[in-house]
């Protein structure tokens, strides 16, 4: 099965494997071509279970459609909701979405590090989204292309959460500065994934969306911004918060890569970046809040035991200074209605600036599954049941 380098043309077919953090029997999906540069053509998808790899459970294959039809277009720069498809699911139960692309719309809209396999056929091999064995699909993919959402019919009152951040809400896990760990990838272990099933365990409703991005930032616009780490947390809102259903608290994880970007890449000091942090955290606060949305503010973990903090010494101070005044304010002057300290958390007790050994997920930044784990353990379940009143 080829891995890598991935090849996109006409006549393909997707398969994308998707974890709900929410469970139900009435779903719909959320596909974008927010960043084809002509429309994205589908003649077929199809919802099912995922049994092995590409394979799916015989007789789970259910057609979704769009206003009726089998087929969709969505033209450059838009995103289109398919009807209300009947299929019950379980949280964190791996779901097969099966699209048979037309025209990929250029490159196709994507999250570009899922932490789980998806699978694709060659260009030109045609439709193959009733296929119920995987052999067709023969290129295998940790990116997850088209698919950004799944709303779900929940019972009335029921909350959504949605877990707002960078890769450390994504659940990336690295060897190190450069390679990603794969041991991990498919076993659902970031942090919100814990969050549900502790949720779930206490016997508390509610849905979860992990929007995540690695490499994202609150206040800027990465390199490269349509094929890795999206539009800043500012500029998203709208589209991966607002938009979605029944959102009624939001955990904001987010601003290491600002820190770092600043310091590191642009020579800013530490007093012009947290200022600028600061001013981008309240917007987006009270832009939630406007919104009748609780927030829960996370603080910043540790990376001194990161590649980044061997820059140099001087590097390592400036780094230090901001994000102990970023989450000096997120402690204290925040306007979010709840925090978690996830620094104090999941730091080395006799070494602050690092991540505590069993937490490190390899490059002293990313988190092992115990580490995810611990920041769950961290969120407060109260805020995440009550209804903020406007």
């Amino acid at each position: 099965m080829a891995q890598g380098l991935h090849l996109f043309g006409p006549n393909q077919t997707f398969r994308e494997i998707i974890s709900p953090l929410g469970e139900g029997g009435t779903l719909r999906l959320r596909l974008s071509n927010r960043y084809g540069h002509r429309p994205a053509v589908f003649s077929t998808v199809r919802l099912a279970r995922q049994a092995v790899g590409a394979s799916i459970v015989t007789g789970s294959s259910t057609p979704v459609l769009f206003n009726g039809r089998t087929s969709l277009v969505i033209p450059a720069g838009k995103e289109a909701f398919s009807d209300p498809v009947q299929f019950k699911f379980q949280a964190l139960e791996h779901l097969a979405v099966s699209m048979a692309v037309k025209d990929t719309g250029g490159l196709p809209t994507s999250h570009a590090d899922a932490r789980q396999y998806s699978y694709m056929t060659y260009p030109g091999t045609g439709a193959h989204a009733d296929d119920m064995g995987g052999d067709a699909f023969v290129q295998r993919t940790t990116s997850r292309h088209y698919i950004i959402g799944m709303d779900a019919l929940a019972p009335s009152g029921t909350p959504a959460v949605v877990a707002l951040g960078s890769s450390t809400t994504n659940g990336a896990q690295m060897e190190n500065l450069l390679r990603a760990n794969s041991t991990t990838i498919g076993l659902d272990t970031r942090y919100p994934d814990f969050l549900k099933r502790k949720l779930d365990a206490l016997g508390i409703p509610a849905f979860l969306a992990n929007a995540g991005i690695s490499g994202n930032q609150v206040t800027a616009e990465p390199p490269l911004m349509g094929l890795f780490a999206g539009p800043s947390a500012l500029a998203r809102l709208d589209k991966d918060v607002l938009s979605l259903s029944g959102v009624k608290t939001v955990i904001l994880f987010e601003g290491m890569n600002d820190i770092t970007s600043a310091i590191v890449l642009k020579g800013k000091s530490p007093g012009e970046i947290t200022q600028t942090l600061i001013a981008g955290y309240t917007t987006l606060i009270r832009r939630l809040q406007d919104q009748g949305i609780r927030v829960i503010h996370a603080t910043l973990t540790p990376i001194g035991n990161s590649a980044i903090y061997t820059l140099s010494d001087r590097k390592a101070a400036l780094l230090k200074q901001a994000r102990h005044d970023v989450n000096a304010w997120i402690r204290h002057q925040s306007p979010a209605e709840g925090m978690a300290d996830f620094d104090a958390a999941i730091r080395d007790p006799l070494n602050p600036e690092a991540l505590a050994a069993a937490y490190d997920g390899g490059d002293g930044q990313h988190f092992s599954p115990a580490g995810n784990q611990r920041l769950a353990d961290e969120v407060n379940l109260q805020l995440l049941q009550a209804v903020r009143c406007p």
